[in-house]
């Protein structure tokens, strides 16, 4: 895994920097994974815990975080108790 690892990150470092497209896309792609492996967050989706209509209040918390954290404002346009607002 080593021998791995020393590739990527020697592939990472001589890679051309990404556009700022690019960087959002890899920011969306990272979000969507994030919360597809949170274990505790997919079974109370599945499960309903939310409520009615569960997948698609993820899907609202999931574009919330685009919205809110897109880089296009420093600082960003949620701050902390936003974040703790919306994850309540």
């Amino acid at each position: 895994k080593l021998k791995q690892l020393t590739s990527t990150m020697a592939t990472m470092t001589t890679t051309t920097p990404l556009t700022k497209d690019q960087c959002h896309e890899e920011f969306r792609a990272g979000v969507t994974a994030t919360l597809r492996s949170w274990s505790a967050f997919r079974t109370a989706v599945e499960s309903g815990w939310g409520g009615g209509g569960s997948p698609e209040k993820a899907e609202v918390l999931r574009q919330s975080i685009y919205d809110h954290l897109d880089g296009s404002s420093v600082p960003p346009k949620m701050d902390l108790s936003d974040l703790e607002d919306a994850l309540a």
